[in-house]
């Protein structure tokens, strides 16, 4: 892990005005192995990294360090996909292609009843 990982996780934990005991509690681990984490001498499981995303409500990537913002996870559930451009694992003919195009067109702008 890094030590951009372990100020994230201290960064996190004083935006949302928590002792290190609370979040320890929060996140099942106890206040020295939080400490650890954000120190940047230990790792965090996968479990402990899912309930930090899910308290948080960001991703694991600003979490370890991969992107510098903090996305809100609500943003992205929100967000309705207007267009999703399938990939196409087959060799189809550029006609057959747009046909399956414009039905996936045709679906997501039908009006549900």
């Amino acid at each position: 892990m890094t030590r951009l990982t372990g100020e994230r996780i201290a960064y996190l934990r004083d935006e949302h005005n928590l002792e290190r005991k609370e979040l320890a509690k929060i996140i099942g681990v106890k206040p020295r192995t939080l400490a650890a984490y954000e120190q940047g001498t230990r790792d965090p499981s996968t479990k402990v990294l899912r309930a930090m995303v899910e308290y948080f409500n960001v991703t694991s990537d600003y979490i370890l360090g991969y992107t510098n913002k903090p996305i809100n996870l609500d943003e992205i559930r929100d967000q309705e996909n207007t267009y999703i451009d399938l990939p196409i694992t087959i060799q189809v003919s550029a006609y057959k292609y747009n046909i399956v195009k414009d039905f996936v067109e045709f679906i997501a702008n039908k009006k549900e009843d």
